[in-house]
């Protein structure tokens, strides 16, 4: 498996003589390369163990996925009395080409089996204009904005000689309701609607075999989901946040397992073909106020409803998900330059779409070391120490229950030295890049 990954960013920011106006441009370039190759073998055995006469299988498959983006940005920004209004428009233009081969072994050599070889080309362009002001009422912090966004979306494959071709216009406002009811008592209400697109890996339609007989490809037909997300918060003294919220999701896309029974061969693959409502209740402590301990806690209970549109699958799952999590750093001295951490995480047995799971639990401790004036920083980390991230799933499909386990091989320790050159009073500027939504969506 070979990652490429490059980008190229240019900005520029103008300040006007009038106080609080700005005006930025941004411009990125981006080009991924993903290269997957993979070979495997597969001989059957009698009930006695002995090999069967002509079952021995040897394969090769190799997977090339090339995504190239352009995108631009710019974003105006002034004060207008006691509010803030934002405005900018954006477009990008994406290239997303993917390979597959798929060999079979006869003789001394691999050949090309072009009933299970495809080459997929995948065009993604986005135009979108948005607009939010934020403004101060009396007690009340308050901020609107609306996204318009156009995207058309085409996928070509030659070996099939077809083109599909969606498109789509749609908004997506937010509001955001703030009041600070004293000095340690905020309440705090939030609305908006949200895109979620697939990353580029669920469109790649790579082959990668886990078995003989089970595999998982992409879909480079998936389109993006939508949803509408409610809540409502209180704050107390910086310490307690208490939020309820409640979210509805259409188009969700997600894994799915197929059963060929003449082969009993098993395909995993994505496909949009979920909706569903999560409401969740969330506690969030910030211990800050012990001078060597810096501790947040969250737990929380969200119960939630998938409804399914394909008749492989039960219509209707629902369920509970309880969750804990607990990050820690301790300051062992009092120069503050042994810290140590404590990271814990415990997801007790919850539903997630269509799937049963018995939960994990990880646990990741840490200690950091600042020497030679704290410009020298030793650090030591572990994840997953107990090997305990290892969720069992349960499903059903054609009435055929399955049960698998997923364990991703989180367990590492590492260790890393870090020196500080220069003047470390010099901050640089934090910003978002223009194509900042199409890099969280590549498997890097």
């Amino acid at each position: 498996m070979l990652k490429k990954y490059q980008t190229l960013n240019l900005y520029f920011k103008h300040s006007f003589n009038d106080v609080g106006k700005q005006l930025t441009f941004n411009t990125d370039v981006l080009r991924f390369i993903d290269n997957n190759n993979l070979e495997f073998s597969n001989q059957n055995y009698t009930t006695q163990w002995s090999p069967t006469p002509n079952s021995f299988q040897r394969n090769k498959s190799s997977g090339l996925q090339k995504i190239h983006s352009f995108s631009f940005k710019a974003d105006y920004e002034s004060s207008i009395k006691n509010a803030t209004l934002s405005v900018g428009a954006k477009v990008s233009f994406l290239k997303n080409g993917s390979s597959l081969m798929f060999y079979n072994w006869l003789g001394n050599t691999f050949l090309n089996d072009s009933l299970r070889s495809n080459d997929f080309h995948y065009l993604e362009n986005n135009q979108a204009i948005y607009a939010s002001i934020n403004q101060k009422v009396g007690v009340f912090e308050l901020q609107f904005g609306l996204r318009g966004e156009s995207t058309q979306l085409k996928g070509y494959s030659p070996s099939l000689n077809q083109t599909n071709t969606y498109q789509y216009f749609s908004l997506f406002p937010t509001v955001s309701i703030s009041d600070n009811l004293n000095d340690k008592h905020v309440i705090a209400f939030n609305y908006g609607r949200r895109i979620n697109r697939p990353d580029y890996s669920l469109l790649n339609p790579f082959r990668e075999y886990l078995s003989p007989f089970l595999f998982l490809e992409g879909n480079p037909r998936l389109k993006p989901s939508f949803n509408h997300n409610l809540e409502i918060a209180h704050t107390y003294n910086n310490f307690l946040t208490t939020t309820l919220a409640f979210s509805t999701e259409v188009n969700k896309f997600d894994v799915i397992l197929f059963l060929d029974k003449l082969t009993n061969i098993q395909q995993m693959t994505y496909l949009n073909y979920l909706s569903g409502q999560n409401i969740l209740l969330s506690i969030n402590a910030n211990l800050n106020h012990i001078k060597w301990l810096e501790s947040n806690n969250q737990i929380s209970l969200a119960y939630i409803k998938s409804k399914s549109k394909l008749i492989q699958t039960p219509h209707q799952v629902n369920g509970f998900s309880p969750y804990f999590s607990s990050v820690n750093q301790i300051i062992l001295n009092k120069k503050k330059t042994f810290i140590a951490g404590l990271n814990l995480e415990y997801q007790l047995p919850y539903v997630d779409g269509l799937y049963h799971s018995n939960g994990y639990f990880n646990l990741s401790p840490s200690l950091k070391i600042l020497l030679r004036n704290k410009n020298l920083q030793i650090s030591i980390s572990g994840n997953d120490i107990f090997r305990t991230n290892m969720p069992h799933y349960t499903t059903e499909v054609n009435q055929i229950k399955h049960r698998s386990l997923y364990y991703a091989d989180e367990q590492n320790f590492k260790i890393s030295f870090r020196y500080l050159l220069g003047n470390n009073k010099i901050k640089g500027s934090n910003r978002e890049t223009s194509n900042a939504d199409e890099t969280k969506r590549l498997s890097l």
